[in-house]
């Protein structure tokens, strides 16, 4: 007789797992698009190879240095130099084109051996022209259309206008729309109170303030590239009569418009494009036209609370006007026109009357000086 039989496996005592995770010089975003002339980064970090960081990733960046090379067509290859854990700044680069930001590393301070490779190593970097404003229409909101774009208003006492802009980047037009708030009058001619226009044009400035806050912030992914930094604020025009002897006490309504910031202001010697654009919001039976609308820009003054009136001595001004043409002219009042039959605005065929539901345009340049 035989027997045979399988002895049991004995249970482990105990089990340890034992995970072992790297260090990463993590370079991010793997690739950078940003306007000519406004200056760009890279966010270099030391992490886990999840990509979490804590003190002792920080650490890890001590006595050291980030290190990289920028090639483009603008210059020759150039070497960047940064903080470990934070944003390599790019230079402002005015040449529209494709530029390479290679061999990011981390640096010992003390031997100049490299630590670390970035992850990437090589970021693409885009610079591509401003963002222009190509149209802009207007159309009266609905009371329901206020509603649902959360704006509260009295419905007696104020009206909403839309503005749709089309902006134009890297070719692709892409349209945005913002409603602006003007105050509404019940009077059955154009003339109110001053006391009363003041107030209602108090109040429609913090509506369009909290729509400008909001709406920034709905801005598409696409300009909501870094560097971009569009600035769309609703105002009202208001009619101004600086002849002597004028009665103050009667004004006729104010008109809805649109001012558009396309880009930064804030960069030592850059010029910036400050778009005003407004309409004619009445009825279209109504038979009401506007003439000769003039737009004018108060630049802020700096800490000395002085605003210079010396192109040549500014003082501690952030912005000035840009001199325009051979004769250096210095332009803070533009008009408000709609382009004639060539399409474009600043030509002498422009139209200064703007009739219902039409729309105008003034340009102001504008010199960042800190």
């Amino acid at each position: 007789m035989q027997i045979s039989g399988v002895a049991a496996s004995p249970l482990p005592l105990t089990t340890l797992r034992y995970e072992i995770i790297g260090t990463q010089l993590k370079i991010s975003p793997a690739m950078v698009s940003v306007p000519k002339g406004v200056p760009g980064s890279v966010l270099v970090q030391i992490a886990f190879g999840d990509g979490t960081t804590n003190a002792t990733t920080a650490q890890l960046g001590e006595g050291a240095y980030v290190e990289a090379t920028l090639r483009g067509p603008s210059f020759d290859a150039r070497r960047l130099v940064g903080s470990p854990n934070s944003a390599l700044l790019l230079p402002p680069l005015n040449l529209v084109g494709d530029y390479q930001l290679d061999n990011i590393r981390l640096v010992d301070s003390t031997t100049g051996a490299v630590r670390m490779e970035g992850s990437p190593s090589s970021v693409p970097v885009h610079v591509f022209d401003q963002v222009l404003v190509s149209t802009v229409t207007s159309r009266p909101l609905t009371l329901d259309e206020i509603k649902e774009k959360g704006i509260v208003i009295d419905e007696n006492n104020f009206h909403a206008v839309e503005f749709e802009v089309g902006f134009v980047l890297e070719g692709k037009t892409i349209p945005v729309k913002f409603p602006v708030v003007a105050p509404t009058f019940k009077q059955s001619t154009e003339i109110i109170p001053q006391a009363e226009l003041e107030a209602k044009l108090i109040k429609a400035q913090e509506i369009n303030q909290q729509i400008a806050a909001s709406t920034s912030a709905e801005l598409p992914p696409e300009l909501q590239t870094a560097g971009l930094n569009i600035q769309v604020q609703g105002i009202n025009f208001q009619r101004v009569d600086l002849g002597e002897g004028q009665d103050l006490t009667l004004q006729i309504p104010p008109i809805p418009a649109l001012m558009i910031i396309p880009g930064n202001i804030g960069y030592l010697n850059q010029f910036f494009s400050v778009q005003i654009f407004t309409e004619n919001a009445a009825p279209q039976n109504s038979g009401l036209s506007v003439f000769n609308v003039r737009a004018e820009v108060i630049l802020p003054p700096g800490p000395d609370q002085i605003a210079s009136t010396n192109y040549n001595t500014p003082g501690d001004d952030p912005l000035r006007f840009a001199r325009i043409g051979p004769d250096k002219i210095i332009q803070s009042i533009q008009p408000v026109v709609r382009p004639g039959p060539d399409g474009q605005i600043g030509s002498a065929d422009d139209i200064g009357r703007l009739y219902p539901g039409e729309t105008g345009q003034a340009e102001f340049l504008v010199e960042g000086l800190q």
